[in-house]
């Protein structure tokens, strides 16, 4: 028995260090990737646009990443679930197929693009449909990374990603055209995959569940093409609502809980990866283990928040901190229970019905879009806040409740 006990403890401490190790390379990939896009290739093409330029490319970006992310993400989302039930039949080909076709489909997103954005030139329409396709292809198959675990090399993918962002802005900066900053990145990236991805060189094909799989996607697609456009919403409510000042002030009173972010988003990839490939056989005992070193985290980030939330906000924006100063605390607690749905999200996507993400991202967005409209319109920006906090907190609470369902139900199922 002692042997047993000492052999479980190995386990179980091989599979924590494990885990660590992938958190911190995924950690480490992340914070990489935000630099870049965000500190580095942002500001870069502020300094080479005029204003009234970046914030039309800035929108395009917006609307290039929602479509994508729909496209491609939810493609990824999908295989991860179905990953061990296509393993355990041999079954290949749904996938590549499907991701060559989304990729193509997503090249009409340049229509609506045109028709809103009539200044757009003949040469950055073309790189946008080029921009469109490696977005969702590259934006599938990066989920080899999460599948089989291989997070070093997800590191070097993501630096050589940054690679080709410098090698963007180099050409951005010569010929004007913004596109080539981000299609650079993408060549780069699928030029890795073509070269090192076992997932790109799947075949293509057609198998019995293609069905189920599908039927899956277009519930995961909607739920992702929701969940990124929420993503934009308190700046598409705030601004017509009242004004560009209360955008400015909620952006920067929320950006201490990018922080939260960070840490929650590989964690919640790396999770679903676990589940998927059945690395992590998850019980309802582990899932509120789970969860309670989330909130732990989560309890964590507010007494920082509240130590140094002001400091550190002020730091980065000195001339907006008086304004933002009042709503820190309620805008970065909001921001950490989304982050921490997210985490609680990656069980829900294997273990629960799909129907239910895509249920309640729609309460989710009732929540946050019906009541932030009234509150905003009657309370102004501390009334928006509120409800904002009201539909995170929600959100969180119909996640663990549909998730115990499910395990309870798997257990059932398992022990008949």
């Amino acid at each position: 028995m002692t042997h047993l006990k000492v052999l479980f403890a190995k386990v179980k401490a091989s599979l924590l260090n494990g885990m660590l190790g992938d958190v911190s390379l995924k950690l480490i990939a992340n914070v990489i990737t935000t630099v870049i896009r965000n500190i580095v290739v942002l500001p870069a093409l502020a300094r080479y646009f005029t204003k009234p330029e970046y914030g039309e490319l800035v929108t395009v970006i917006g609307i290039i990443t929602t479509i994508t992310a729909g496209f491609g993400n939810a493609l990824l989302s999908t295989r991860l679930v179905m990953d061990s039930d296509y393993r355990h039949k041999k079954f290949e080909g749904d996938f590549n197929s499907i991701g060559l076709i989304v990729s193509l489909i997503s090249i009409a997103a340049v229509f609506p693009i045109l028709h809103f954005f009539p200044s757009v030139s003949g040469a950055q329409a073309v790189f946008t449909v080029l921009l469109l396709f490696t977005e969702t292809y590259v934006g599938y198959h990066s989920g080899w990374f999460i599948l089989r675990q291989a997070y070093r090399q997800l590191l070097i993918y993501t630096l050589i990603g940054a690679a080709g962002f410098g090698i963007g802005l180099m050409l951005t900066k010569l010929t004007g055209l913004w596109t080539l900053t981000y299609l650079c990145s993408d060549v780069c990236c699928l030029a890795f995959l073509l070269l090192f991805s076992p997932l790109i060189r799947e075949k293509k094909g057609y198998t019995p569940l293609l069905r189920v799989m599908l039927n899956k996607y277009s519930l995961l697609f909607l739920t992702t093409l929701l969940t990124n456009a929420i993503a934009y919403l308190d700046r598409l409510l705030l601004y017509p609502l009242i004004g560009s000042e209360a955008v400015a002030t909620y952006t920067t009173a929320s950006i201490f809980g990018k922080a939260f972010n960070l840490v929650a988003i590989p964690v919640s990839s790396i999770l679903l990866g676990y589940y998927a490939t059945e690395k992590i056989r998850l019980t309802l005992k582990k899932f509120w283990l789970i969860s309670a070193v989330n909130l732990a985290l989560l309890a964590l980030f507010l007494l920082a928040t509240r130590l140094a939330g002001v400091w550190f906000t002020g730091l980065l924006y000195p001339s907006l901190i008086d304004d933002a100063r009042p709503f820190i605390l309620i805008a970065n607690l909001s921001s950490a229970l989304g982050a921490s749905a997210q985490i609680t999200k990656s069980a829900a996507l294997k273990y629960a019905k799909t129907y239910w993400t895509l249920l309640i991202q729609v309460i989710y967005a009732i929540i946050y879009a019906g009541g932030g409209l009234f509150a905003a319109r009657r309370y102004g920006l501390k009334g928006f806040a509120e409800v904002v906090l009201i539909a995170n907190t929600i959100q969180l609470a119909i996640l663990y409740v549909v998730c115990t369902k499910a395990l309870k139900h798997s257990a059932e199922v398992v022990s008949k």
